[in-house]
């Protein structure tokens, strides 16, 4: 009992040192909360599909797009955790691309990219992707990798990617409590062009929904307008879901 109250105690210590005092304050009222209702707080940045000079990785990294891929990504990324074989199929089916990060043939990391509208994000909140837009979701690096820069050289190449598609911007998000990736989003030359806040109340399937800096519908939907097509007029240029 004592062993248990002291691995707490120091597990979050380390948090808040990691996250801070307001992020740590932020985040213990949200679990507090959490049998009524919960909430994220996210920002969305985009950046220019351009690619940088002068990049150089010590990883290996792939891309892959389509299913004849599927099998291969299974193998090596199911079993890194986070991911199903369902999630990759899906996915694939919808025209993403995932790079994946090698390190003497081991698989280390991996993020997806989309270019269609449609994905989830959080509490019944979709994605919009324009014509010439794409947008970064679903990384991971495995545990023993993270601090090495897998995620940054993840991005660039998914990001020469897109340049190589013709893509104009990229767009991505980041939870306002994750310190770390907000401290390297410092390092890319991007712009916060949203903060979005979903609140979702337990019980009653009751989500709110609020953006700042932009308009909520410019880049996010309800999944149940988007089923009964109610988005559409406001979605010229953009691919359907």
């Amino acid at each position: 009992m004592a062993g248990d109250i002291l691995y707490r105690a120091r597990s979050a210590f380390k948090e808040f040192r990691w996250r801070g005092p307001f992020r740590f304050s932020f985040l213990v009222l949200r679990e507090l909360l959490s049998p009524l209702l919960y909430w994220h707080v996210l920002y969305v940045f985009e950046k220019v599909a351009v690619p940088q000079s002068g990049e150089t990785t010590k990883f290996d990294i792939q891309v892959y797009k389509g299913q004849a891929n599927f099998a291969r990504l299974a193998r090596e990324l199911v079993p890194m955790g986070q991911i199903s074989a369902e999630f990759i199929e899906r996915r694939l089916n919808s025209g993403d691309a995932v790079a994946v990060a090698y390190s003497d043939g081991e698989p280390v990391g991996y993020a997806w990219m989309m270019f269609s509208s449609g994905l989830e994000l959080a509490f019944g909140t979709a994605w919009i992707v324009g014509a010439q837009e794409a947008a970064l979701h679903g990384s991971f690096t495995h545990p023993k990798w993270r601090g090495r820069y897998v995620q940054r050289d993840l991005d660039r190449a998914l990001m020469r990617y897109a340049y190589q598609l013709g893509i104009d911007t990229v767009y991505s998000t980041i939870s306002a409590l994750n310190t770390s990736m907000l401290r390297g989003s410092n390092r890319i030359i991007q712009r916060k062009s949203m903060t979005l806040v979903l609140v979702r109340v337990r019980g009653l399937n009751w989500v709110y929904r609020k953006s700042f800096g932009a308009p909520l519908e410019s880049r996010f939907a309800a999944v149940r307008q988007m089923m009964n097509g109610e988005w559409a007029s406001s979605m010229r240029g953009h691919k359907g879901f």
